[in-house]
């Protein structure tokens, strides 16, 4: 005789499944390490291949001719001349977006979060994301839109500002702000990085408020703001960073810091293991 033997389960209990390879969004910052980890995450997609560790330098040579390409790359965007499903392009894109969204993530979960005794510590790693998505902004805004002044109110379209309020057919297809409306989330948010970021300059691949100073210093020069970004470059050069002398400047090519290092993005001698060495 054959026995069959049938059992229920709930529906919910295999639909309802967590990804088994990633941390879901809502359990992200659970104390202070797991907010450590996520922050060097945020660290972690500026190095990616498709964003400075790659594909976004290459893209700015290659307009500026300092690059030339020796494979299919960017096809005719040495001319500016980009086709509107170009698949490097849109990589640089959802590199950048990527990183954006991370950030606007953790910063969304650890301002709300308590992290007891070690808060101070939070809040400056939490000024080091605005650092960065200020940042991301600024490079993709450069890339993909046209420069500041390039109407005499800004009021050209930039890039899309992302809302987390949005919803529906607004994700998918989020409406692009003007450029003015960029260049002032980009400062609000390196201002917000200056105000809470550590003085500590030990390390040159963790924002602090000197190097936050410096990047601003070049939104500003992109702007024209002449005055602003003479007056934060001055301020950053008067930290103790200074040129390398010009018998020490080939070698300085083989180190890893050198006098001039104000922020570095870590790469290791195996990162994007030279797919891009091909292109010079």
């Amino acid at each position: 005789m054959l026995s069959i033997t049938l059992t229920s389960c709930n529906s919910d209990e295999l639909l309802d499944k967590d990804p088994y390879d990633r941390v879901l969004t809502e359990n992200l910052i659970t104390d202070f390490t797991s907010f450590k980890a996520a922050t060097a995450g945020a660290y972690n997609l500026l190095q990616d291949r498709y964003y400075h560790g790659g594909l976004y330098p290459i893209a700015s040579d290659l307009m500026s001719d300092n690059s030339l390409s020796s494979w299919i790359l960017f096809p005719g965007t040495d001319a500016y001349e980009t086709p509107t499903d170009d698949r490097e392009a849109l990589r640089i894109w959802t590199a950048i977006s990527n990183l954006i969204a991370h950030s606007s993530i953790v910063i969304r979960q650890a301002e709300s979060f308590d992290f007891e005794s070690d808060q101070a510590q939070a809040s400056e790693l939490i000024a080091q994301l605005y650092v960065i998505r200020g940042m991301a902004y600024f490079d993709m805004q450069r890339l993909f839109a046209q420069p500041y002044n390039f109407t005499v109110d800004a009021s050209h379209m930039g890039i899309p500002l992302i809302n987390e309020m949005q919803v529906g057919i607004e994700i998918i297809n989020p409406a692009r702000a003007t450029t003015a409306e960029v260049y002032a989330k980009i400062i609000s948010d390196i201002q917000k990085g200056i105000t809470g970021a550590a003085d500590d300059t030990s390390s040159i691949y963790y924002f602090n408020k000197t190097s936050a100073k410096a990047l601003l210093a070049r939104v500003h020069l992109y702007m024209e703001n002449w005055a602003e970004a003479n007056a934060l470059a001055t301020e950053v050069i008067g930290s103790g960073y200074s040129l390398v002398s010009n018998a020490n400047y080939v070698a300085s090519w083989t180190q890893a810091t050198t006098t001039e290092s104000i922020f570095s993005i870590v790469n290791t001698a195996t990162d994007m293991g030279g797919s891009y060495a091909i292109t010079v």
